[in-house]
């Protein structure tokens, strides 16, 4: 039987999880995105704009996701403790799970305080929100040049250049209402364009906390096919059978997996599990895996229910 404690699953961490991410950059463009977001807020209040307020809100959420980024980047740098093997990566999820739940409430209160607005006399400073909405535009695209290159080499990286796209959009909606006010006076634009920002906000929403919550439930990492994984070990020379399979994720991006695998009689072992390893690393990007090697005798009865 193969084992690994804690220490060499810390190596496995950082094998997995480049430090090359440039932290400086996420960190540069968290701060204009909290700098700015106060800003959309308090415009989107004093110029009665509700995309603006929306907009506003979604650009929360990019910060949240940026934070947690910078969070990821700095936690994968701490030791795991006897008391946590497995470390701190998981903060991240809980933290994606409570943004999950934080954009379907904010989603639901905009589009409350929409409908709201429907059949209502209001105001709408449409110069004050367009200069607004092109400073968040401006800010949005800086902050996507920024990450560009990294969101390609990080699965978190990608996901906050997501947000910024996003936040993108809802700028553009912004913007483009606050032209059609000035020119038509036409204040419901402004609701619908609010409406459109908290579905895109909704869905997100809803998408983030299902993920978040599929890997809390240690559920099969999205991409990895169970069956496969079985067929290629099945695969390896020695290796008549494989049974108590489990994968799961212990982060966004660091994938474990355990199982027994049943070798012939007079085979080696060693030379097995290393082809096996060599395997679930190259083929399924599976860098961390615990697995029990067993000769098939045929005096034993293998049921693993209490395995």
């Amino acid at each position: 039987m193969t084992h690994t404690h804690f220490q060499h699953f810390e190596k496995k961490l950082v094998e997995n999880d480049p430090v090359s991410i440039k932290s400086s950059s996420i960190f540069i463009v968290f701060i204009f995105t909290v700098i700015f977001l106060v800003v959309e807020i308090v415009g989107g209040i004093i110029s009665g704009s509700l995309s603006l307020i929306a907009d506003g809100f979604h650009m929360t959420t990019d910060a949240f996701a940026l934070g947690l980024t910078l969070i990821a980047f700095w936690i994968s740098q701490k030791p795991t403790e006897p008391t946590h093997t497995f470390g701190f990566r998981r903060a991240e999820i809980i933290a994606a799970l409570l943004n999950g739940v934080l954009l379907i409430i904010l989603s639901l209160i905009i589009v409350i305080g929409a409908l709201s607005r429907f059949n209502t006399n209001y105001e709408i400073d449409s110069g004050l929100m367009f200069y607004i909405a092109l400073v968040g535009l401006l800010i949005n695209f800086f902050g996507m040049y920024k990450l560009k290159d990294d969101r390609k080499s990080n699965l978190n990286m990608r996901g906050a250049f997501l947000h910024l796209v996003g936040d993108t959009l809802g700028s553009l909606g912004a913007l483009s209402a606050a032209v059609i006010i000035f020119f038509t006076g036409e204040v419901v634009v402004d609701i619908l364009v609010s409406l459109l920002i908290m579905l895109l906000l909704l869905y997100n929403g809803f998408n983030l906390f299902k993920d978040s919550l599929h890997i809390l439930m240690e559920g099969t990492p999205e991409g990895l096919d169970v069956k496969k994984i079985e067929s290629e070990i099945l695969g390896v020379k020695g290796v008549i059978g494989v049974h108590d399979m489990h994968v799961w994720s212990v982060s966004s991006n660091i994938n474990s997996i355990s199982c027994h695998v049943r070798v012939e009689e007079h085979s080696s072992c060693q030379p097995i599990l290393l082809e096996i390893q060599k395997m679930l690393k190259e083929t399924f990007k599976i860098n961390h895996c615990t697995v029990q090697m067993e000769h098939c005798l045929p005096t034993v009865d293998y049921d693993c229910d209490d395995c």
